[in-house]
């Protein structure tokens, strides 16, 4: 699933025309066709070799959610540039986290932010039950 053309034998082809002519179907599915980093759209590369004995097995990152601010927060932004803030808008907004969208680019302390980032103001939230800085930082690091 992670070659980006799946190539068959020769041999392997020809027993197959041979089964769809006899029997009218077929053992390809179209999983053949199917490559996760392209349905993904993550940056791959084929080698030609097998991979260099230095190469050390993936380790996930430490979450990326961070904070630029200390003392009164009165808002947070959520990077809009990065595909997982619709998933973190979804689930603040499940548990009753008001959520507003950035219709330009922004900064906020500090850090540059794009159009389309997320903003959760302080102030919208009063009514929230609960840690609203620990929420969100929990929701965006999940």
């Amino acid at each position: 699933m992670l070659e980006f053309d799946t190539r068959m034998s020769p041999d392997y082809v020809e027993r197959e025309r041979k089964a769809i002519v006899r029997t009218g179907s077929s053992t390809i599915y179209d999983v053949t066709a199917w490559s996760i980093t392209m349905m993904q759209g993550l940056e791959a590369l084929t080698l030609d070799t097998g991979l260099p004995s230095s190469v050390e097995a993936y380790q996930e990152a430490a979450a990326a959610a961070t904070t630029a601010a200390t003392g009164n927060v009165v808002a947070w932004g959520i990077d809009g540039g990065d595909d997982a803030s619709v998933s973190v808008a979804a689930r603040l907004m499940e548990i009753g986290v008001e959520v507003r969208l950035a219709e330009r680019a922004f900064e906020l302390a500090g850090v540059e932010l794009p159009r389309g980032s997320l903003v959760i103001l302080r102030n919208d939230n009063r009514s929230f039950d609960g840690d609203l800085k620990g929420t969100i930082r929990e929701v965006a690091v999940e």
